[in-house]
């Protein structure tokens, strides 16, 4: 069971929706889903957490400990009322801040996220005034780029960084060019590595999507400018310009490889 905030569609219009906490879709839904049914002794990071579902259904499956993270206190006071709904309180515990600041130094098994992920023109954000969960920049990708590159970077004189070697991240967003969104993804693993001169991480990435749900920049805008009022045309425009021609919705799927799996370029062999 559990308790969730109001949906914005048709809300009073007197409530500052900037601070609405997620309320649960078939996005959530599908990321819940996604978890491997056991999860027995494993310590889970849930990022952006909102109501707390991921953290709830890994500590379900027999996660040892959990964190749920949110930039939204309100959200994790959503948290943590739904962990002692269903005593789940003695796994679960809360941390606000941005992405993985609030678990600075700790390592963790499994990785779950719904992030923001509503690609909003740059002009259009103080119109909008979308809510914390929605927007995640011009292309949408703002947020799964910071959280898929960081979940793999090691730390300074450490083997890993927040994700365990063996570890799993499993994130669910619309996606632009999903199609080729587990290359540009691992692109921009490799580029954050050489900015910082690390070592190649051995990581595999892998994108689960259906391609009859992708839609063009101007079918995604047509819906997201109805919802605030704004212009179609320059809402497409804007997604283009930012290298979003479609969007689609998927869940993706990065796994760190223990060291002894990869080769010395950093490659992981392909059975």
């Amino acid at each position: 069971m559990l308790a969730t905030d109001w949906d914005l569609d048709g809300t009073d219009s007197s409530r500052d929706r900037r601070y609405a906490v997620m309320p649960i879709g078939l996005d959530s839904l599908q990321l819940a889903l996604s978890l491997p049914p056991s999860l027995t002794g494993m310590r889970v990071l849930d990022v952006c957490s909102g109501s707390g579902i991921q953290a709830l259904t890994a500590a379900a499956h027999g996660a040892a400990d959990v964190l749920a993270t949110d930039i939204s206190a309100r959200a994790l006071r959503f948290v943590c009322f739904n962990t002692a709904l269903n005593a789940l309180d003695d796994v679960v515990r809360v941390a606000e801040g941005s992405c993985y600041q609030p678990a600075r130094g700790e390592v963790f098994d499994v990785i779950v996220a719904n992030p923001p992920f509503v690609a909003v023109p740059p002009t259009e954000v103080e119109a909008v005034r979308p809510a914390l969960y929605v927007s995640g920049g011009a292309d949408g990708a703002d947020v799964v780029r910071e959280l898929v590159c960081g979940a793999v970077a090691a730390r300074e004189g450490a083997v890993s960084g927040i994700l365990a070697p063996g570890g799993c991240l499993l994130l669910v967003a619309q996606l632009p060019e999903i199609d080729a969104a587990h290359v540009w993804l691992l692109g921009a693993i490799r580029a954050g590595e050489a900015q910082r001169s690390a070592q190649r991480s051995a990581v595999e990435i892998a994108i689960v999507y259906d391609p009859r749900h992708t839609q063009s920049a101007e079918q995604y805008a047509a819906a997201r400018a109805a919802d605030y009022g704004c212009s179609a045309k320059d809402w497409a425009a804007s997604m283009r310009a930012a290298g979003a021609r479609t969007m689609g919705f998927g869940v993706v799927i990065g796994v760190l490889v223990r060291p002894a799996a990869a080769n010395a370029t950093g490659l992981v062999p392909m059975s």
